[in-house]
């Protein structure tokens, strides 16, 4: 199996403002460029005669005039928000003035392409009709991109929002899994060190391992699935050490998937609660197996235990670091995790329990056959 798609680059705030505020101009051009035309098509039935040319003269003039004040408002919106403007008046006083310069402007741009003679006050109706049509269709338009900038800075802040809770949720995952883990094996470690040194230091050295990892991992949101297996390597290492051969375990990443980006810590609470609940209450303990596996558009990782089994009803979890937990951050982190199903036995035994997650990938995976 060749290389799969990996994981999509992070962005910085910056980058991806400046992606946000170039779909919202050219969105903006869009609809404007519709609105115009729709008020072209207006003119040329009601207040023009049926030929081609005369509507193709209300398109131009409509095009010129309405982009002419589109741009203007679009580059004074940007400057108000450069200078954090937040004065109402400032901004009515500023669209006051760049509806008839931006209609004048416009004409005179209409008028050098269709080279006709530049539409003043002196033509009576004409040009007063004209402005009237620009000052309406700019108070609508105004108003509908007003309330479309409204709804967008609402999702932008519920989508922010969202992703604070993320971050919140994981810290305090964090909080609770790094002394759990701190106390268990200091005690462990102090009751190593004169009976067995050598595996007193082994312990020890994991334990770094596995802290440096957490804490690297505290400053994202994400991170890759080796680097998740590798936390967990220094984990189930400490735990095999403390359990002694009623523990045994074995990882399985294909290097393929090595790059795919996943929630940071998502899969260490449920191999912690396989060992709570399934492997520490049998007297013989149990294996662990987390296995990475490419299927369709999707990444599986399958966490399988040998325990006792998993029984919502009497185990429902109640750590922060358990099982829902896990649920409630897939629900709200902003990742392409599609589901977390359990099923006790495990898939093919009599024993255990076998927790899924998926992955969905950014695009198919590309495999290739190796020879």
């Amino acid at each position: 199996m060749g290389n799969l798609l990996q994981a999509k680059p992070v962005r910085t705030n910056e980058s991806e403002r400046c992606h946000r505020n170039t779909r919202e101009v050219l969105v903006v051009l869009f609809f404007n460029t519709l609105i115009c035309t729709l008020v072209a098509v207006f003119i040329w039935r009601f207040f023009q005669g049926d030929s081609e040319q005369s509507f193709l003269f209300s398109w131009v003039y409509s095009q010129c005039i309405g982009q002419t004040i589109c741009i203007a408002s679009l580059v004074y919106s940007h400057f108000l928000k450069q200078h954090s403007v937040q004065s109402k008046f400032a901004r009515v006083f500023g669209y006051c003035l760049i509806v008839p310069l931006g209609f004048y402007l416009g004409e005179v741009l209409a008028a050098t392409i269709l080279s006709n003679p530049v539409v003043t006050p002196n033509d009576g109706h004409i040009f007063w009709n004209s402005l009237l049509v620009s000052i309406f269709v700019s108070l609508f338009s105004v108003l509908f991109y007003g309330t479309w900038s409204h709804v967008t800075t609402l999702k932008l802040a519920a989508a922010e929002e969202s992703a604070r809770a993320s971050r919140a949720r994981l810290s305090m995952l964090q909080a609770q899994v790094e002394p759990h883990m701190l106390f268990n094996t200091l005690s462990n470690l102090r009751s190593l060190i004169d009976s067995d040194p050598i595996k007193a230091q082994r312990m020890m050295d994991h334990f770094v391992d596995y802290l440096r990892a957490t804490l690297a991992g505290s400053q994202h949101d994400t991170a890759s699935l080796k680097e998740e297996f590798e936390l967990l390597e220094n984990y189930l290492s400490l735990m095999e050490i403390r359990m002694g051969e009623r523990l045994s375990f074995n990882l399985d990443l294909p290097k393929a998937l090595n790059g795919l980006q996943v929630p940071v810590l998502i899969l260490q609470p449920i191999v912690e609660n396989a060992i709570v609940h399934g492997l520490e209450p049998s007297i013989d303990g149990g294996h662990i197996s987390v296995v990475a596996r490419a299927a369709d558009a999707f990444v599986e990782v399958e966490i399988i235990d040998t325990g006792v089994g998993y029984h919502p009803v009497v185990q429902e979890p109640t750590s922060g670091f358990g099982l829902q937990s896990v649920r409630e951050r897939l629900q709200t982190v902003q990742t392409d995790c599609e589901v977390l199903s359990i099923s006790s036995p495990a898939e093919n035994s009599t024993v255990g329990t076998q927790v899924t997650i998926r992955f969905a990938l950014i695009k198919q995976p590309a495999f290739e056959t190796q020879t």
